[in-house]
């Protein structure tokens, strides 16, 4: 059996390991161009990260792939309706990073909203010895609005509100009645009443550029923006242009819309916080992601299910 792996992140040894005691391996962008079609032709089995792009085309060149599992959470770059109209069932890895991701979000925010990198530029620039650094802007308490309330949504409101007080309101497709946070269904009155907006929406078309200049001029000249969900949800062009007008405070980014690429005017700008998409980036999370991989492989071998199927296909594929 053939199984190719289709991402550029880094991935532990013992992963690896496991997945050629199931078959021979591949990675898509290490493949010579004369063995890819070869390759190709005879994968059963690919496995994603949750950045990687499996579009038609790629599955086309497929006929004998049966499972796609995705490393992570997000899965808007896999083909799902050619996923469909094929039978090939497609996994993620939902929840089990929750806590790294929404200790990346608290971090975030609370970096931005102290302006500690900055703090850190004054002492070694020297500037400390010819004066105080200027005050920031308390945490505590602070109108928070979190767009997405899946399992890391929720963990990033319990981090938020326990620890710091915050006062949590959310965005979301439905309300959920059991949560104690205040509902918004229109993304811009949510930013208009917060003093934070932090994203954790899936990609995908639904949710592309879903903050665009209305959202960010909503949010305000002293609110912040934090993104640990999918850089395709900001339009970047709109958020370099608020940056560069005061229209918004600042921003701490975990993720990007072509990343590794970066825009120039992004990077220069005093106060944004940039990441390298690190929020599940611990040891303790990508072994649970791994596992979870590997549990849905075996599965899928064994008896032809999966353990977390994305919700898109479990009607077409009955389980």
């Amino acid at each position: 059996m053939r199984i190719l792996i289709n991402t550029l992140a880094p991935l532990q040894q013992w992963f690896l390991d496991e997945l050629k005691a199931l078959g021979e391996t591949a990675f898509l962008h290490k493949l010579p161009a004369i063995k890819r079609a070869e390759f190709l032709q005879d994968a059963v089995l690919m496995v994603c990260s949750g950045g990687s792009r499996a579009d038609a085309e790629l599955l086309k060149k497929m006929p004998k792939l049966k499972l796609i599992t995705v490393y992570g959470t997000g899965y808007d770059g896999i083909a799902l309706d050619e996923c469909r109209q094929r039978g090939i069932a497609v996994t993620n890895t939902p929840g089990v990073m929750k806590e790294d991701v929404a200790d990346t979000a608290c971090a975030l925010l609370l970096n931005c909203a102290r302006r500690f990198p900055q703090a850190y530029r004054h002492i070694k620039s020297g500037a400390w010895l010819k004066s105080s650094f200027e005050l920031s802007t308390s945490l505590h308490g602070m109108r928070t609005g979190i767009a997405g309330m899946g399992a890391i949504g929720k963990e990033i409101a319990r981090k938020l509100s326990l620890g710091f007080s915050c006062e949590i309101a959310y965005f979301a497709r439905h309300e959920q009645k059991d949560l104690p946070y205040c509902f918004f269904n229109d993304l811009t009155k949510l930013a208009s009443w917060a003093q934070a907006l932090v994203l954790i929406l899936p990609g995908g078309k639904n949710t592309f550029h879903i903050v665009n200049d209305e959202v960010l001029k909503a949010l305000g000249p002293e609110g912040l923006l934090i993104n640990v969900g999918r850089g395709s949800l900001v339009d970047t062009r709109a958020l370099i242009k608020a940056l560069d007008a005061h229209t918004i405070g600042g921003c701490g980014l975990d993720v990007f819309e072509r990343e590794p690429c970066m825009p120039a005017e992004l990077l220069r700008q005093e106060r944004a916080l940039l990441l390298p998409h690190v929020g599940s980036a611990t040891l303790y999370s990508r072994d649970a992601m791994a596992t979870c991989v590997l549990e849905n492989i075996k599965e899928f071998l064994q008896n032809g299910r999966t353990k977390t199927l994305v919700p898109q296909l479990k009607e077409s594929l009955q389980q």
